[in-house]
């Protein structure tokens, strides 16, 4: 039985008819072999065709520009599995990762470290590194340093102490601090009136004892410097250490006149202040009476204070009739500086 196949290679549906013709030719096969074997075809095959085999090999004709990007057939590789053949080069996408960026990456906890230079913020700069107590680099910051002035700061913007480039070590606002300058009681210089010197509560220890009646007044006399740990222009605080000698009642009014001149100034008039105490009722109890504060305006280092401390037994505010004995007197000052960096320069 003549069997013939006419196919057009041009045709859309070329390797279609192909496959379908290979199909009836195998059935014939099955059919006249029985299932038995190669069988030879009696009736000669016409196989013919509108081109030849080899232009076979032209099939399909190129269409991978359909499957590449913006093709109308564009493959996408999404969800495979395996390497592609080439090597893939990533998108730009840096701005994702960023701040703001909808894959923000986050290096908290990460150890090493980042390969650029990290600048902080708050007030940070290429020449200054700033942290605070919560370990971020923003908010009020509690350490600075400055390269330009190779300065350290440790504390807040007005209150801190500063480490300067050779090493000082300065305190500014609260971080200054105070101390005190104490001169014993029998260290003291006497006057026309000098108070008499009797034992400490019955001990082998005397002191000076400020009668509290007649009309003269007991008075002492010294001197002392401005140390050179003084924070200069600050305001100062006499003060008198003593003691009631009995258990009764009263007050003691407390004087002093000074006077507090610069080290290369002139000697003027002297000013007197005074305090009052209440004797308390207890014999030899300790009391301290701080006086009226000192202005310390334009005041420096070396500077010197001179004093005549007095009680008045017949000053009407002064109602303790017996001793007040005196320990000592001393003056409360503020100090920014562990001392001075030369002898009369801060």
């Amino acid at each position: 039985m003549p069997l013939g196949v006419q196919i057009n290679l041009d045709a859309p549906d070329a390797l279609e008819q192909i496959r379908h013709n290979i199909e009836l030719l195998w059935k014939e096969h099955e059919r006249l072999s029985g299932g038995a074997g190669p069988v030879k075809f009696n009736s000669p095959v016409d196989f013919r065709v509108k081109k030849t085999i080899g232009s076979l090999t032209g099939l399909p004709s190129l269409h991978k520009s359909s499957h590449q990007n913006e093709g109308t057939d564009e493959l996408s590789v999404l969800g495979l599995s395996g390497l592609l053949a080439d090597p893939q080069t990533p998108l730009l996408h840096k701005a994702s990762h960023e701040d703001g960026g909808d894959d923000e990456i986050s290096v908290a906890g990460l150890s090493g470290l980042l390969a650029d230079p990290q600048t902080a913020a708050a007030g940070g700069s290429d020449t200054e590194m700033q942290f605070n107590d919560g370990g971020a680099m923003e908010g009020a910051p509690n350490v600075r340093y400055d390269a330009a002035t190779d300065e350290l700061e440790l504390g807040g913007a007005t209150d801190y102490t500063k480490i300067e480039a050779d090493g000082t070590i300065v305190n500014v606002g609260g971080a200054t601090t105070f101390n005190d300058i104490n001169i014993s009681g029998l260290a003291l210089g006497t006057g026309p009136a000098a108070p008499a010197i009797i034992a400490i509560n019955a001990t082998g220890i005397l002191t000076y004892a400020f009668i509290g009646t007649g009309v003269l007044a007991d008075e002492l006399h010294g001197s002392l410097e401005t140390l050179h740990d003084y924070l200069e222009g600050s305001d100062i605080v006499p003060h008198v250490h003593w003691c009631p000698t009995t258990n009764d009642a009263g007050n003691v009014k407390w004087q002093i006149e000074y006077i507090w001149i610069s080290r290369t100034g002139t000697i003027t008039t002297s000013t007197t202040i005074a305090v009052t105490t209440a004797a308390g009722g207890t014999a030899w109890t300790l009391k301290r009476s701080d006086f009226p504060t000192v202005t310390g305006t334009n005041r420096q280092i070396g500077d010197r204070f001179m004093f005549r401390i007095f009680r008045d037994p017949a000053d009407g505010s002064d109602t303790y009739a017996f001793d007040a004995a005196i320990l000592d007197v001393g003056i409360h000052y503020a100090k920014d500086m562990m001392g001075s960096r030369g002898i009369t320069t801060k």
